[in-house]
């Protein structure tokens, strides 16, 4: 693929999951109970809990106290998913003494790696945001090896590919992402070109043609290497699966 290719490519599945933005800023504002607040400005947000829905008809007393029902039924399902330890299992049946070292040894050492991920408690936060947003990302970085939460309004795909279960390709845009913690050869770039300490870093995966791109709009540069897998490297979580295309309901849809 050459650079304008993947430019369109990703501009295509931008386009496409564009208006989900809104729901999921209204559903973040019923779980904040803040109705000024905001999703894309990450560097310099909106306070949480400084402006709230007020229905007191006094106009001369402060806010009346309110119990967020949002917040508190989404908080209690997250604390009862967190009851449940993430870890995978590794059995071994009818295998020989060597096979059934190996599995003892692999369970080891996942067990100490999720615990040094403290994939508990970003397995835990995933799943909070399926319940207020309908959907909640794991992201596993294949450079470093890390296990990461995405935020579910940056990750953009082809809800087609997902409901006929096949995804090919995916976008990962992270806004106000931090200059300093770019890949060396990325951050040289972007500090010659310009002065910004915060940038809109985006990471495009396309397994149909074995593409990795990392893609900074403030130079208009594409990074291209190679990505050898039959799988991407996002994995959703649906408080309830999607019947057809990307949207689902959540918990904060319900009581809404």
């Amino acid at each position: 693929l050459t650079d304008v290719e993947i430019k369109n490519r990703i501009n295509e599945i931008y386009n496409i999951n564009g208006s989900r933005k809104g729901k999921y800023l209204r559903n973040y504002r019923r779980y904040c109970n803040t109705p000024r607040v905001g999703l894309e400005n990450i560097k310099d947000p909106s306070v949480i809990g400084y402006w709230e829905y007020d229905a007191s008809p006094e106009v001369d007393t402060t806010p009346t106290p309110s119990l967020n029902i949002c917040k508190s039924i989404v908080d209690t399902l997250t604390s009862k998913m967190a009851q449940s330890k993430v870890r995978p299992f590794f059995n071994c049946i009818n295998g020989s003494f060597k096979d059934i070292q190996i599995c003892k040894q692999s369970q080891q050492f996942f067990d100490q790696y999720f615990d040094f991920q403290n994939v508990q408690e970003k397995v835990a936060l995933t799943f909070r945001d399926a319940c207020i947003f309908d959907t909640g990302w794991i992201y596993i970085d294949e450079d470093s090896k890390d296990i990461n939460r995405a935020l579910p309004w940056q990750v953009y795909f082809r809800p087609a590919e997902f409901t006929y279960g096949k995804m090919t390709r995916i976008y990962y845009e992270r806004l106000d992402y931090p200059v300093c913690l770019l890949p060396d050869n990325i951050r040289k770039d972007v500090e010659k070109k310009t002065e910004a300490q915060y940038i809109t870093y985006g990471v495009y995966y396309d397994i149909s043609a074995n593409v990795k791109a990392h893609y900074v709009s403030c130079i208009n540069k594409v990074y291209k290497e190679s990505f050898d897998s039959d799988r991407l490297p996002f994995i959703p979580v649906f408080y309830m699966n999607p019947i057809s295309g990307q949207s689902s309901i959540s918990v904060v849809d319900m009581l809404n």
